[in-house]
């Protein structure tokens, strides 16, 4: 990422971003129960860059929301984000997130799920207390996607057969929609007209996407030290995304043999490094990584797109303008 650009848009918030990790360790330890304060010290020391919260400060900021307000809510997205962190690790049966052993392999799966489910259940009663019910409308309703696209993604685990279509829907529920909150937020804390709303809704929507496409393109072109977890995860995983589907529609044969290679029960590691490699080859010889990327760089600009309105030319929206190609400058 550009870190001059980055460190200019977490300065605005840092003391709110402050108050957000002051907050979550509030909620999180302290229970009386060893074994969540054990979880829940684990989570807390392996966070991530804490985005979504990030975006919903941003948001917060740029429509006059109070710094109590915009915290609380800031930390229910954060929670609800990392509850499904949580399940996505013990249904993918991962080992490995952000550099770090998973709850899952530490302590068993039984104990991760419940963990997980309780982090919904503060999130939720986090949110109570805010006693906005627009706000709770929301929540409920993102939560309900996410585990909906969860749904769907697991019932298309290993199948060859996925396109498009069935990707950008789980796509959409899983990422994008949690973008498309936190984004909107700002705006319905601060009551602001249903046309405010949407629009920063859309904008969170191509935002969300951007995302988690340069993520995707990422799987394939990263190393694991990068990544913080192991390269071709999605595909071990039985998740075939954009750059491989596009694969798909550039050379159907060869792609969809090695790839039910890939997932053969007999498969060695000497054959799982043969045929990555291949694939990798054949996703940089038919630029389905290129396509992944200008596909992203497309939604960015739709992003972006939205702010050209003389209603957001104040001073406080132009981070929502840099945000979407720090998202593509990932990759650099």
């Amino acid at each position: 990422m550009n870190i001059t650009t980055t460190t200019s848009i977490f300065d605005s918030i840092r003391e709110d971003l402050l108050k957000v990790e002051i907050e979550l360790s509030s909620i999180l330890t302290h229970n009386k129960i060893e074994v969540v304060d054990k979880f829940s010290s684990h989570i807390l020391n392996t966070s991530g860059k804490r985005l979504r919260p990030a975006l919903l400060l941003l948001s917060a900021k740029s429509f006059n929301v109070s710094s109590e307000v915009a915290v609380k809510f800031a930390c229910v997205f954060e929670l609800i984000h990392t509850a499904t962190l949580i399940h996505d690790d013990v249904i993918d049966h991962s080992s490995t997130r952000r550099g770090s052993r998973t709850l899952n392999v530490l302590w068993g799966d039984t104990l991760t799920v419940l963990f997980g489910d309780l982090l919904y259940l503060r999130a939720m009663s986090s949110a109570i207390e805010g006693r906005n019910w627009k706000m709770m409308e929301v929540l409920s309703g993102v939560t309900s996607k996410v585990i909906e696209g969860e749904l769907i993604q697991h019932d298309h685990l290993f199948d060859i057969h996925l396109d498009r279509e069935q990707y950008f829907e789980i796509l959409e529920r899983k990422t994008a929609l949690l973008f498309a909150a936190c984004c909107k937020s700002g705006a319905i804390l601060s009551g602001a007209s249903s046309q405010t709303v949407q629009d920063f809704e859309n904008y969170g929507l191509h935002l969300g996407r951007a995302f988690q496409l340069i993520d995707d393109l990422l799987d394939y072109s990263s190393t694991a030290t990068e990544l913080g977890k192991p390269v071709f995860t999605d595909l071990k995983e039985g998740k075939l995304t954009l750059p491989l589907l596009l694969l798909k529609d550039a050379n159907p044969q060869t792609t969809q043999a090695l790839i039910e290679d890939f997932w053969s029960v007999n498969s060695t590691k000497s054959t799982l490094d043969s045929v990555g490699s291949h694939l990798r080859t054949l996703l940089h010889q038919h630029q389905a990584l290129d396509q992944t990327y200008d596909i992203a760089k497309k939604e960015t600009e739709k992003a972006v797109a939205i702010l050209n309105n003389p209603a957001y030319e104040r001073e406080s929206f132009h981070f929502f303008r840099l945000l979407p190609n720090l998202l593509l400058d990932r990759l650099k």
